[in-house]
């Protein structure tokens, strides 16, 4: 009895060791692959943190660098009058209108035109501008490099050396109007789509009288590429209604084409020193 007892019980304990080892080494194993897969998921959502933070990064500065680089190949922003074109136009009208004292509730306005040309180009940063376009009739004429000018009227011709190519157009004002819609404008008796923009430009923007333009609005081709031309408006001077006032200086160029010019129309002027 006892020894079939000693022999259950031997067996018995040798069943429980071998259980033990048995199931201790699994469950061991069965740690270590559970602590390794969570490493690698660990290790997962990390590469996929960094990499939606590199592509939010990437599309941040793409959003970023396309707002700044909203330009055309001249360096024209496109939601602004384009400033910087190489075009040309020998036959256009600078028209001016002068406010004059009215006897009645109307208002009346003198209106004195001039034959105007712009040649420009944009790679060099040259203008030639003249108002008056034969010697009768001439007004003044600019020559405009990119660093200086040549003034010329009856008078004589002297050189600027404070007005380049810049500061030239920043007396415009043009540069500061918006796109505001598109139009059709009848030009040489057809009509054609045309952008409009305005704006009212800085204090600094003043006509040669030293007058601040209330309001500028230019016209533009639909593509861009020449500008149609420009309108300076003035407000009415308070307490002035006995006296005369401009009320508007208009640029307009109905045959502006793209293109090179004859570059002799920048040469200096040989009454200019």
């Amino acid at each position: 009895m006892s020894q079939f007892g000693d022999s259950e019980s031997e067996e018995s304990t040798k069943e429980s060791h071998f259980n033990e080892d048995k199931f201790g080494s699994d469950v061991s194993l069965f740690e270590r692959k559970r602590e390794g897969a969570v490493r690698i998921v660990v290790f997962k959502l990390v590469l996929g943190v960094l990499f939606v933070g590199f592509a939010t990064g990437c599309i941040v500065y793409a959003v970023i660098t396309s707002e700044n680089s909203q330009t055309d190949a001249n360096g024209n922003e496109l939601n602004m009058f384009p400033v910087n074109l190489t075009q040309m136009c020998m036959n256009g009208t600078y028209t001016i209108v002068i406010r004059i004292p009215a006897g009645g509730t109307a208002q009346d306005y003198n209106v004195t035109k001039y034959g105007v040309s712009w040649v420009q180009d944009a790679e060099k940063q040259r203008v030639y501008h003249r108002v008056g376009l034969d010697e009768g009739s001439l007004q003044y004429e600019y020559h405009v490099y990119q660093n200086f000018s040549y003034y010329r009227n009856t008078s004589g011709c002297q050189k600027l050396d404070n007005l380049g190519y810049a500061a030239f157009i920043h007396g415009f004002g043009i540069q500061y109007i918006e796109e505001k819609h598109e139009e059709q404008v009848k030009i040489g008796g057809k009509y054609h789509e045309v952008i409009v923009y305005e704006g009212e430009p800085p204090l600094s923007v003043t006509t040669a009288d030293g007058i601040h333009p209330a309001l500028i609005r230019g016209y533009s081709s639909a593509d861009r590429k020449v500008d149609y031309g420009w309108s300076l408006y003035f407000a009415n001077p308070l307490n002035r209604t006995n006296t005369s006032s401009i009320f508007q200086q208009e640029y307009w160029f109905p045959t502006m084409i793209v293109g090179e010019a004859d570059w002799a129309y920048f040469d200096k002027p040989d009454v200019c020193p």
